[in-house]
């Protein structure tokens, strides 16, 4: 296990989109849990835990993020709103929330007397080694980097790679909870082959990076950072399974092999990119799983 990072500095007030979802949500606890005033930007006007106050989408996002900046006048934006990753949604779902929302906030955020600081959330899919871009949502997300570029004249923004995130009570669709799901019903898992590499970031882990990067903004005019938020842990699914059938003294019944690879499947992530600075991951895969289990 590394060494635990620094706590990094907070911003006074946080406007973040993406409230509602996973990393969001534990984003929004943790600033909440060092005295920021959080604000969300969301779909509905619902309430969101840990958000003082929650503006809405209208049909115009450029309005709608004007509005959102200007009454809650952020010292840090912070961009999670995301789609593309579930079945159904369409290509201009994409668009929107994986781009205009994006450019909407940015130039929310370039009008403002004190400008905040901007973090963007990314994906190492959009870095793929493959020519073509494996998806619309990878696609999206690469070109979002580069109209974020545009925006930097005016606006000291962070483009945060996220790679394979996970934590205790995840929602999501993704491995560890379907190998969990498995250990626990006895129902085989059909999965890819398992060979390609992962790079694991636990939750709390994921939630700080986006503090480190805001902190490393902090001070700056203006100008484009890109970092990753790599852990280092990188192991297979096969190496992933064996560890949770471990900690769980059960089988985790998994055929691998019985569903092919997703077109452009990385088989190794991007490990070239600058990671945040001020920033190392605390939580290593073992007792990952092991918070996983007990939850």
């Amino acid at each position: 296990m590394n060494s635990p990072s620094s706590i990094s500095p907070v911003p006074a007030r946080a406007l973040v989109t993406g409230a509602r979802g996973y990393i969001g949500s534990r984003l929004c606890a943790l600033l909440a849990s060092r005295g920021v005033r959080v604000h969300a930007l969301a779909r509905t006007p619902l309430p969101i835990p840990h958000c003082e106050s929650v503006y809405s989408i209208d049909e115009n996002l450029f309005d709608a993020a004007t509005a959102a900046v200007a009454a809650c006048e952020p010292t840090a934006i912070y961009h999670l709103a995301a789609a593309g990753m579930r079945p159904g949604e369409t290509d201009d779902e994409i668009i929107q929330a994986n781009i205009t929302l994006g450019a909407a906030l940015l130039s929310a955020a370039g009008k403002m007397p004190d400008r905040p600081v901007f973090v963007g959330a990314a994906s190492y899919w959009q870095y793929s080694p493959h020519d073509d871009p494996p998806n619309l949502y990878a696609a999206s997300k690469a070109a979002f980097v580069e109209l974020m570029r545009s925006y930097a004249r005016t606006v000291a923004c962070a483009s945060l790679v996220l790679f394979d995130v996970y934590g205790p009570k995840d929602p999501r669709p993704k491995l560890i909870p379907a190998l969990l799901n498995a250990a626990r019903t006895g129902t085989p898992l059909l999965a890819t082959p398992g060979e390609q590499v992962l790079d694991w970031s636990f939750i709390d882990d994921a939630a700080e990076a986006f503090l480190a990067a805001s902190a490393a903004l902090a001070g700056a005019q203006r100008g484009l950072s890109v970092w990753a938020a790599s852990s280092e842990f990188r192991h297979t699914p096969r190496h992933t399974a064996a560890v949770l059938e471990g900690i769980l003294a059960t089988p985790v019944p998994v055929r691998w092999g019985a569903r092919a690879y997703p077109p452009g499947q990385i088989m190794t992530p991007i490990d070239t990119l600058p990671r945040v600075p001020g920033w190392s991951a605390r939580v290593d895969l073992r007792e990952g799983l092991r918070r996983v289990g007990a939850a």
